[in-house]
């Protein structure tokens, strides 16, 4: 496995945590869906404009996007343990969280 392509897992797991699609994604990036796909495949890398929005925006430390070591957030933040955790499972078993956290954002 590339180091793109683990890039691009670390990017597509945050932004499925966070309840965003590719599209949404590509037009915080201002790409094309077909981008974020790439990148999330490892087929193009991120330019360090773009790692800085992806931390920026999913609130994760350059190390951890990068590489994968050290915590997903900062030390201090209060997610901090909770993300480190959701980072750690596999994508099937969240759909039932994913799926709680839209009716949830539904209802406020």
């Amino acid at each position: 496995e590339t180091t793109n392509q683990q890039i691009g897992k670390r990017l597509r797991k945050m932004r499925e945590l966070f309840g965003e699609s590719q599209q949404e994604l590509a037009n915080a990036f201002d790409c094309s869906r077909g981008t974020i796909s790439k990148y999330e495949r490892g087929l193009l890398a991120l330019s360090p404009e773009q790692i800085n929005h992806a931390c920026r925006r999913y609130k994760v430390t350059h190390c951890w996007l990068l590489t994968g070591d050290g915590p997903a957030q900062s030390p201090g933040t209060q997610e901090n343990d909770f993300l480190a955790l959701l980072t750690q499972v596999p994508p099937d078993a969240l759909k039932p969280l994913k799926q709680l956290l839209k009716a949830v954002s539904r209802r406020s």
